[in-house]
């Protein structure tokens, strides 16, 4: 990981940005495209194309998968991963992510494609009942036939893995951090003493939550302590 956000860091963020638009012109707006930046002591949405497809925003946060992916060094072994699921609004979603690393193979930012299959799905699926009625008056297809129509399956071969999920905003997935966090230790917040409180921001620091911006202070809200109290274990665990 990269401390100093250096002027060749600067120029392939900038670079992939004009990918990003590029492909924005000539992809459909099934395809969404992000640009993560990862400066430092924060990461954050550097470019967005086709967010309708997920709803974020330019301050939608980092997904928790990708962390980990930065977290665990995957960017060390391979140079990018394809055809993963990922998911929103209840969608399933075929995703690919491009690791942007410098000279010196630190990681800079994350290139990320999200299809979303549905789109076109749902044209298959008109076009076929569409043929399906057609059939029905011309051949009088039997109910052997209709029933194999119906059960077509038209969803993308995906990687079986873990889904990323893409949060909105930084009060989901810290509120989702959290919840796993306290499903470990199976105890409320309001039970919780300022030793455990202090071991969950511990266990989130090591994940580099914080490089998001506005984890702070969503973790003060969740955990029901002040921001000045939240700074404080945040410097203690390190």
């Amino acid at each position: 990981m990269n401390n100093n956000f250096s002027k060749e860091n600067e120029l392939l963020i900038n670079a992939h940005i004009t990918m990003a638009k590029f492909l924005g012109q000539v992809l459909t707006t099934d395809y969404e495209i992000v640009i993560h930046k990862i400066d430092g002591e924060e990461i954050s949405i550097a470019w967005l194309e086709h967010s309708e497809v997920s709803g974020r925003t330019l301050n939608s946060p980092i997904t928790n998968y990708a962390l980990s992916l930065i977290n665990s060094d995957e960017y060390l072994k391979n140079d990018y991963l394809t055809n993963y699921k990922g998911s929103v609004k209840n969608k399933i979603l075929k995703s690919s992510t491009l690791f942007i690393k410098n000279s010196n193979n630190d990681l800079v930012g994350l290139f990320c494609i999200n299809y979303d299959p549905s789109i076109k799905n749902n044209i298959i699926d008109k076009t076929i009942n569409n043929l399906k009625e057609q059939l029905n008056l011309i051949n009088n297809v039997d109910k052997n036939s209709k029933e194999s129509l119906n059960n077509t399956n038209h969803n993308h071969e995906l990687i079986d893995q873990p889904i990323e999920k893409l949060n909105l905003d930084v009060e989901e997935l810290i509120e989702e951090l959290i919840s796993k966090c306290l499903n470990a230790i199976n105890l409320p917040i309001n039970r919780l003493t300022a030793e455990e409180k202090m071991k969950i921001i511990e266990d989130l620091d090591k994940n580099n939550i914080f490089k998001v911006k506005g984890a702070v202070n969503a973790v003060a809200k969740h955990l029901q302590i002040s921001v000045a109290t939240t700074y404080r274990y945040i410097k203690k665990v390190k």
